[in-house]
């Protein structure tokens, strides 16, 4: 079979046509990895902010329940409990203290012996830690505008009655980025805890805290 010039022309051209839809050139391609680099990006750092807010978030609210554990061990047992805080650690515990004789000795409550200094150390260390998460730390612990703690270990005393001095406890980034901040609020009078986005500060007793106390209004609010 013969061709004439003109089909053998059409037949070379339809196949750089074919060819040219097959691929894709150089500069598509990098428009395309453009693209999709940008758009992983803005997923990335939306997802990260979320997480990291919730995670704060999540944070605060079983700190602020373990105030409320703390607080009904202590009324239930007649004993005196703590809140620990290792700031340079970032863990936190709650621990209860041994019953004291008149004297202010620690007595063992199954022996009834005065309990050595040894043995009261091993008494409290029976205590387990427990971490923050990933990525959250303790920033600040208030009791007033002039008790400011931000390091080492710090212990919040929950005493026999189920009373405790009002605090306020920043936990957040640890580059202490205001807009990832939370504090967790406990008022002594009312035994409330409470749980706020923001660095929050210490406030002098007003006539409204004694009127939540006369109304008993109580929980955690998260």
């Amino acid at each position: 079979m013969t061709l004439s010039p003109h089909s053998t022309l059409a037949t070379a051209s339809s196949r750089r046509t074919d060819g040219r839809r097959g691929g894709f050139t150089l500069i598509e391609l990098l428009l395309a990895v453009g693209v999709i680099g940008m758009t992983t990006g803005m997923i990335l750092v939306n997802f990260g902010g979320v997480t990291q807010t919730e995670r704060l978030r999540a944070a605060s609210r079983n700190l602020a329940g373990m105030s409320d554990f703390i607080r009904s061990q202590a009324a239930g047992s007649k004993d005196i409990c703590y809140f620990d805080i290792d700031f340079k650690h970032n863990q936190y515990r709650w621990r209860r203290e041994p019953q004291q004789d008149e004297l202010g000795r620690f007595i063992d409550p199954e022996t009834e012996q005065i309990l050595t200094l040894d043995e009261l150390t091993e008494w409290r260390e029976a205590f387990e830690w427990e971490s923050l998460p990933r990525d959250v730390y303790f920033s600040r612990l208030m009791f007033n505008a002039t008790q400011k703690y931000d390091e080492d270990w710090q212990s919040v005393q929950y005493r026999a009655d189920g009373t405790v001095s009002s605090y306020i406890l920043w936990i957040g980034t640890k580059e202490d980025d205001i807009e990832h901040m939370f504090s967790i609020l406990v008022n002594g009078l009312t035994g409330k805890s409470e749980v706020l986005s923001g660095a929050y500060i210490p406030k002098e007793a007003d006539e409204s805290d004694f009127s939540e106390v006369m109304n008993n209004t109580g929980g955690s609010s998260r």
